[in-house]
């Protein structure tokens, strides 16, 4: 669900922002797999 809330999200921006956002969120979810390794 999560995942699809943000698909519509980033069709709703202008490409230039969908790069970056798709950027913050790849850096998050590497951030968010760091944290769980101790």
């Amino acid at each position: 669900m999560k995942s699809n809330k943000f698909d519509l999200m980033v069709k709703n921006l202008p490409p230039h922002d969908n790069i970056k956002k798709i950027q913050r969120q790849k850096l998050k979810s590497q951030n968010q797999k760091n944290k769980l390794i101790p």
